[in-house]
């Protein structure tokens, strides 16, 4: 099993090792409702190339209870060889291939802002998901700081993702942002919301002046950080 090695996937504009920089906050959150919750079966909704798991949590690998979907081939070829199991699934057209209440847990990074159904997307992870098992869902903050000054400063707010739609042909779409009252309302028909946290990414110009700025500013107001964490419970 290749739990150590990391992958670079520029063709995809994807590193894992700018991946796990970036996320450092966000990961040890969720490694930690992991281990919390000792779950026997977990589901990966957008598992992209299972490097949390290597990194974070290598133990549930080792005893191969990961479970992982995702739109992109490549990279659920790199996650099968780290242990994961794998099936290809566009949550926008298919159901889950998995069965009613399998999962003591589902994550869901990074999925919920591209999904043009996010409704029939929680009926789905409710079915899979056993009653009372807990949900993980990461989406970007609507009204963060970092996403204001990019429309301050001229930029797109959708940025990479743009770049990556007509380039690289990774995103198929561009993403539908969230604030804390969305995430509450599309996830409140199956699932009763324990708690959100408000998380930051690790910026490249961390150093500079305007990125210390919305860091202090988001010590005191926490949606403007940049990602939401909600975990829930299922109906």
């Amino acid at each position: 099993m290749m739990k150590e090695e990391l992958f670079s996937m520029p063709e995809l504009a994807y590193d894992e090792h700018d991946v796990l920089a970036r996320n450092a906050e966000k990961s040890g959150v969720i490694s930690k409702l992991v281990r919390d919750i000792q779950p026997q079966k977990i589901l990966d909704i957008g598992v992209c190339t299972g490097v949390f798991y290597s990194k974070y949590i290598p133990e549930y690998l080792e005893k191969g209870a990961v479970y992982g979907v995702d739109i992109q081939q490549e990279f659920l070829d790199i996650a099968a060889q780290r242990g994961i199991h794998t099936a290809k699934v566009n949550l926008d057209k298919e159901a889950l291939p998995h069965e009613d209440k399998s999962f003591d847990i589902v994550i869901c990074d990074g999925v919920l802002e591209h999904m043009l159904r996010p409704r029939e997307m929680f009926q789905e992870i409710s079915r899979v998901l056993k009653p009372n098992g807990h949900l993980v869902v990461v989406v970007p903050s609507a009204v963060s700081s970092k996403r204001r000054w990019r429309m301050l400063r001229g930029d797109s707010p959708f940025f990479p993702l743009i770049d990556n739609l007509l380039n690289k042909g990774f995103m198929k779409r561009c993403a539908i942002f969230y604030d804390e009252k969305d995430l509450r309302k599309v996830m409140g028909e199956h699932f009763t919301i324990k708690h959100i946290v408000f998380l930051d990414e690790k910026y490249h110009d961390e150093k500079a002046f305007m990125v210390w700025l919305m860091r202090v500013w988001g010590r005191f107001h926490p949606p403007a950080r940049d990602a939401m964490l909600s975990v829930a419970i299922n109906k």
